[in-house]
């Protein structure tokens, strides 16, 4: 599987990101690209927490690039990645030429994992309607609906598949992050259950039931647009348990384990 992070990281969804760049190295998916819109910090700053991560789990090469800030938001200056320093970096914009070259290669097994605002997708869904409407494995987290709520508006009134709605509990068990440097280094020592979440689900990691229902501004025969995931059934040490074997990825990276090397693609301006 193809996978488009679009994040705002924070520690939370540099979990998530360490998780998708743990489940590369192992070669069970591709990480296409990491797009950021504001969070705690705004999008230009989260760029550059995303390319850190990466360079620091040992993919410097997959592309980052900074995407839309939400309209109104105030991010927070200070805000941070943790305890770790993160230097200060040139980061591309052309979030969206990134979408619709992967796009452009196939969309049956691409996913785009939305942890934020759906800020992003909905201005895709303007400036690249053809590639928004092939897309047909989209997740987001039910926190991030909110945090845009026009653009949220815009992308479940539009998208032509079912979006995967997935809810968590804010933190789970403390973990031990010694395997994972780039986690000691951040300092983070819980693991954060929303982005984390979602990013298993994608992987198909995590099993959850669910229901389909309608969120967007009710209509006359409206069909339903989002599949809400009920994660009362999934057991929060097996969330763990799968984190502990990310972290263990990064163990064996560290000591040089050649299994570990997968062809990656690069786009050919790379």
């Amino acid at each position: 599987m193809r996978i488009i992070v679009d994040c705002t990281p924070g520690i939370e969804d540099a979990l998530a990101l360490a998780y998708v760049v743990a489940a590369h190295h192992s070669g069970r998916a591709e990480l296409e690209c990491v797009t950021t819109s504001s969070g705690a910090a705004a999008a230009e700053q989260c760029a550059q927490h995303a390319a850190w991560v990466l360079s620091k789990c040992g993919l410097p090469a997959v592309a980052v690039a900074t995407g839309c800030d939400v309209p109104g938001h105030q991010p927070q200056d200070t805000a941070g990645l943790g305890a770790a320093h993160v230097p200060e970096r040139y980061v591309a914009n052309d979030w969206d030429l990134l979408w619709a070259d992967a796009c452009e290669r196939g969309t049956q097994d691409l996913c785009l994992i939305c942890t934020g605002p759906l800020t992003n997708l909905a201005e895709f869904s303007r400036r690249s309607p053809e590639y928004f409407d092939a897309l047909e494995h989209i997740v987001v987290l039910e926190s991030g609906l909110c945090l845009d709520q026009d653009a949220s508006d815009v992308v479940l009134h539009d998208t032509p598949v079912a979006i995967t709605v997935c809810t968590a509990p804010d933190t789970l068990t403390p973990v031990d992050t010694r395997k994972c440097p780039p986690l000691g280094e951040i300092g983070a020592d819980r693991v954060g259950g929303g982005a984390l979440f979602a990013a298993q689900v994608a992987l198909g990691d995590i099993q959850a039931d669910g229901q389909w229902a309608t969120l967007a501004p009710a209509e006359e025969d409206d069909d339903p647009n989002a599949f809400l995931l009920d994660t009362t059934g999934v057991d929060a040490g097996d969330v763990v348990k799968l984190f502990d074997a990310c972290c263990a990825t990064y163990d064996a990276l560290t000591r040089g384990d050649r299994a570990l090397e997968t062809t990656r693609h690069l786009r050919a301006e790379d």
